[in-house]
């Protein structure tokens, strides 16, 4: 039997032992799948232990540790040291930890299932967190003309992987995105009667579509006022999902471009 599992700090109300599940019984692997949860405090001799006990084959990583796992790792991908976060590791046989990115296609894959067009066109990425990171990477691969993120302690001149930060204060005036995301944790169960904007600015930013990075609750009041206003509206379930999948195949002896 393999060993999989997802490496986080508090991870009650994951969905990712029953999605790994699921794609296991679909391929016919031998696995199972469990909840690593690991103190701030402890988190970087931890992961040592486990990468020497070699029990696992593979982890996945959430937040707060998609950024500390990286200078533990003997090797990381060109996309995720691109995207400057892991959120897949691979124990390999010869003993080797290689670090991926698998969000980048999870974002891909939603933007296709919703045929989200952004080539030459312009986004907006609301927190300039690290869940911010693999849409931005993704959304520029697409051929996305501008990427603005829009941040709380935002000032002039600054940037966010190369993005320039925006005030929420400065989406009151005149500005104009074809393409909104919210990678921000408002909207977020329970706190579901929270949004990062007003519909009255979302409908003067003129967006098509809005994606966002939450999955519960499944339709949050971002996509509700979205779908008000007649944009394409998801959710990221999708990208979990696909993210997950993208996971398994790395397991397995796939190694991304």
């Amino acid at each position: 039997m393999k060993h999989f599992g997802l490496l986080g700090e508090h991870l009650g109300h994951s969905l990712s032992p029953k999605l790994h599940a699921d794609i296991m019984r679909q391929r016919g692997i031998d696995g199972d799948y469990t909840l690593v949860e690991l103190p701030k405090e402890t988190v970087e001799q931890d992961f040592l232990t486990i990468k020497n006990e070699k029990y696992f084959t593979g982890l996945n990583v959430t937040i707060p540790y998609k950024q500390t796992v990286i200078p533990l790792l003997d090797e990381i991908s060109p996309q995720a040291l691109t995207i400057g976060a892991v959120n897949t590791i691979h124990f390999t046989e010869d003993g080797k930890t290689i670090g991926y990115n698998t969000d980048y296609y999870g974002v891909l894959a939603l933007m296709n299932e919703k045929n989200i067009q952004i080539k030459g066109k312009t986004a907006l990425i609301l927190g300039a967190g690290g869940a911010a990171r693999a849409f931005i990477a993704a959304i520029r691969d697409s051929g996305a003309s501008q990427i603005f993120v829009a941040s709380r302690s935002a000032k002039a001149g600054d940037t966010y992987m190369d993005c320039p930060l925006v005030s929420y204060d400065s989406l009151e005036q005149e500005f104009h995105a074809d393409l909104l995301v919210n990678c921000t944790p408002v909207g977020m169960w329970p706190n579901v009667d929270a949004t990062p904007l007003s519909r009255e600015i979302m409908r003067r930013l003129g967006a098509v579509a809005a994606l966002d990075a939450i999955y519960n609750p499944e339709e949050t009041l971002f996509l509700k006022d979205a779908k008000a206003l007649g944009m394409i509206a998801a959710n990221g379930l999708t990208m979990l999902w696909e993210q997950a999948v993208k996971a398994q195949d790395i397991w397995a002896g796939w190694k991304p471009e």
